[in-house]
């Protein structure tokens, strides 16, 4: 797939600029950014961090995405959780995370620090390790 996209930008890209008489090229520089694949055990523990700071029926699984990060390269090297915080717009329009048009519900900040917190501190604890 990822090579059927570079190949197919390419097209595109030199499609609309001999549209106005002139050339184009697309190069792509480094290595791909793997999928995001979080690991079993510490997806379990964040969300039992999670639950504690904003109860169960607050957290959800959410729907699966094919999320590319740099978080990943952390991920195959050490075991954890890439997690969200529900910072979406509430305004509905279409707004996907490094947009420009993205804007951050701020509402979420509070629930998300403290996610983070209880997982730091979780994890900390003798009984953790």
């Amino acid at each position: 797939m990822r090579a059927q996209l570079k190949e197919r930008l390419g097209a595109y890209a030199a499609d609309i600029a001999r549209a106005y008489r002139t050339e184009a090229r697309v190069r792509f520089e480094g290595g791909a950014t793997p999928t995001v694949v979080n690991h079993d055990a510490q997806s379990a523990f964040v969300r039992q961090c999670a639950e504690s700071v904003v109860g169960e029926g607050a957290v959800d699984g959410g729907q699966l995405v094919m999320a590319s990060d740099d978080m990943s390269l952390f991920l195959r090297a050490r075991p954890g959780c890439y997690f969200r915080v529900g910072i979406k717009p509430t305004h509905g329009r279409p707004a996907p995370h490094h947009a420009p048009e993205f804007e951050m519900n701020e509402d979420g900040l509070a629930a998300g620090l403290g996610v983070g917190l209880s997982v730091m501190r979780r994890a900390l604890e003798p009984a953790a390790r």
